[in-house]
């Protein structure tokens, strides 16, 4: 766990300037702005990172699928995370 947080603190800035960088992108889910650009930009920082991700259209608003997965003594372990936007 060390090491997570060894590269946590060595990489501080670029996960700053990430975050910066989506938060920059306007996304408002009752228009519709900006949302295919911003599901756009958050695959491709998901992909940067080494995550298998895809982004699917749907009645509404895209939802960008990810996946990691890695093999530990033959067991294979995976991770998914769904981003989507709900309206309220």
């Amino acid at each position: 766990m060390n090491e997570v947080f060894k590269y946590i603190d060595d990489n501080r800035s670029l996960f700053i300037e990430d975050l910066r960088r989506l938060i920059k992108q306007p996304s408002v889910s009752t228009t519709g702005y900006g949302i295919k650009e911003c599901a756009r930009l958050l695959k491709q920082r998901m992909e940067k990172t080494g995550i298998r991700s895809r982004v699917i259209k749907t009645g509404l608003h895209p939802v960008v699928y990810g996946e990691i997965g890695t093999f530990i003594k033959g067991i294979k372990f995976a991770a998914a995370a769904i981003v989507s936007y709900a309206e309220q």
